[in-house]
């Protein structure tokens, strides 16, 4: 579990084809109370660096985005280390928008501050280059209706990162065949203690010892 891909345990992961997430992929789990395989890129560590591609105290604004996926956004803009203003200024670097409508929009055009939609958010987070020092302002990134921005956080076998960190969930975890029986058991090596059990038709009996089993970790945590 990390939220940096760069790390040497997530690409000694990736290179054995473990299953590489982040904590917001545990949290979405939790709240579905089911194990599902990623489908945000929020829900996958992403590149640590790309953070020291910005200026510092750059400043970015949202609107419009449902409550769900705009929590996901703030998320995205909080590992590149961007303040997320409330309110659109006229020094905001820039407003995120998933289609050209709204006040803050309007307020941006007229002011001049780049509208850009998910997918500039996406190739940031994946440290591509185009994606910084005003790159923003490429006709790509521009947000429009029907702009393939709209779900650019969703994972897809057609782009290259995504297929790797999807790789591993294609074949199934191996389950050793006591598994289910020993997390039932208490995890420690201590044996329970013999005590004598009195029976009706002969001397007393001693109880038979208890195997118990300590569960070996499965999840590292790393990157953060």
């Amino acid at each position: 579990m990390s939220e940096d891909c760069d790390t040497d345990e997530v690409k000694a992961a990736l290179a054995d084809q473990k299953r590489c997430v982040s904590i917001l992929w545990v949290e979405w789990c939790l709240e579905k109370r089911k194990v599902n395989p990623p489908r945000c890129l929020l829900h996958v560590p992403t590149s640590g660096t790309a953070k020291t591609k910005l200026k510092e105290k750059f400043r970015v604004s949202t609107s419009n985005f449902q409550p769900k996926t705009k929590e996901y956004v703030n998320s995205g803009l909080q590992r590149l280390g961007i303040i997320v203003t409330k309110m659109l200024y006229k020094e905001t670097d820039m407003l995120i928008v998933p289609k050209p409508i709204g006040q803050k929009y309007t307020t941006a055009i007229y002011h001049e501050t780049p509208c850009v939609s998910l997918y500039w958010l996406r190739e940031a987070l994946l440290e591509m280059p185009r994606a910084f020092d005003g790159g923003w302002r490429d006709d790509s990134y521009k947000v429009m209706d029907g702009s393939k921005g709209f779900l650019a956080l969703c994972l897809s076998d057609k782009n290259e990162f995504d297929a790797k960190m999807l790789q591993a969930w294609k074949k199934p975890i191996k389950i050793e065949a006591d598994f289910e029986l020993r997390a039932k058991l208490k995890r420690d090596y201590q044996n329970v203690n013999q005590n004598d059990v009195t029976s009706p038709n002969g001397p007393p009996e001693a109880k038979k010892q208890k195997i118990t089993y300590r569960m070996t970790p499965r999840v590292l945590l790393t990157g953060f």
